[in-house]
């Protein structure tokens, strides 16, 4: 019988309870210009995972945040949201004070 893997199993797990996998792209080795880091961990500079209560006002919502580069992910209940002009930090005080914001968090890198 072959062995599975830790994250092999830990992935087959996650799909039974149907949670989505979101499998992320590492940025180049030691480029600074793709990589913040928020809470002492790497994420995707500018990019932020955002749940929503409500559907929003994507347009006006790109708008706010200076976005570029929008979609949503997984099974469309994530939406990862680049902004041209704005860091983690930033973006995710500024969805905080939306009322249609369930959580906003960075798009760590793994």
């Amino acid at each position: 019988m072959k062995s599975l893997s830790r994250s092999s199993i830990t992935v087959a797990i996650m799909m039974a309870l149907g949670l989505t996998v979101i499998r992320a792209q590492r940025p180049a080795e030691h480029d600074r210009s793709t990589t913040e880091f928020f809470r002492g961990r790497a994420a995707v500079a500018g990019d932020v995972l955002v749940a929503f209560r409500r559907a929003p006002d994507r347009a006006s919502l790109r708008a706010e945040i200076d976005a570029d580069d929008d979609a949503f992910v997984g099974a469309g209940h994530l939406w990862r949201a680049h902004s041209r002009s704005r860091n983690v930090s930033s973006l995710i005080a500024h969805l905080a004070t939306r009322s249609d914001v369930l959580y906003a968090e960075p798009n760590y890198i793994l």
